[in-house]
């Protein structure tokens, strides 16, 4: 695939992805009636089939804030090892600062949470987008992005968004987040890690030349 076609794809799923996240925001929550019962619908099964939300809750804590650095730090140190330092500084960012812009879209939105009482797992903040949802794919994405090799890059992309789907999907199955938070999540992750990454890469060929 070309340059130009390369950078035409990645355009496309950034618009894609924003438009997503765009209609996520504006039709979910609780006055729309197919989250709504989407969660009731859920909860029916959590109280049908006996351990599913013990298996939810260990799935949804490899998407948490402690995992999700800890991944990250592991990944900077190998390539602070490789002496691949712009890749570390341009994951470093990109990851950080999609986890505190993820922080400050819940704030500016305020969706309130599903109201389900007790909740099987701590929650620290407004529902919209999933941070869950938004932060593994932020993470991941980026590590198959710019720390996979070239020839493995594509099969670690589809891990990246298996590996996210799997987590984002814990979070209305436990009634702590509508199904369009979790959409909205990982739309606004892939948005924001293929339009960072295709601008790291326009910096670093000017920087060349």
């Amino acid at each position: 695939m070309s340059h130009f076609s390369d950078r035409t794809f990645s355009l496309a799923a950034v618009v894609v992805a924003l438009l997503m996240f765009v209609m996520a925001g504006v039709v979910g929550g609780p006055d729309y009636g197919s989250d709504v019962a989407a969660i009731h619908s859920l909860a029916v099964e959590r109280s049908t089939h006996a351990g599913l939300t013990g298996r939810a809750i260990f799935i949804t804590h490899f998407g948490g804030a402690e995992e999700m650095v800890t991944i990250l730090l592991i990944a900077l140190a190998l390539l602070v090892i490789l002496k691949r330092w712009r890749s570390a500084l341009v994951l470093a960012g990109i990851v950080l600062g999609g986890r505190m812009t993820v922080e400050l879209l819940k704030l500016l939105i305020d969706r309130p949470r599903p109201s389900f009482t007790p909740y099987p797992v701590e929650i620290v903040s407004l529902s919209f987008p999933s941070g869950h949802s938004a932060n593994s794919m932020i993470t991941f994405l980026a590590l198959a992005l710019i720390v996979a090799p070239v020839k493995y890059r594509m099969a670690a992309v589809g891990a990246a968004i298996l590996a996210s789907a799997a987590i984002g999907a814990t979070r209305p199955l436990l009634g702590v987040h509508w199904p369009s938070d979790v959409i909205g999540g990982w739309a606004f992750g892939i948005a924001w890690v293929v339009a960072l990454v295709e601008l790291s890469q326009g910096w670093r060929g000017a920087a060349k030349k």
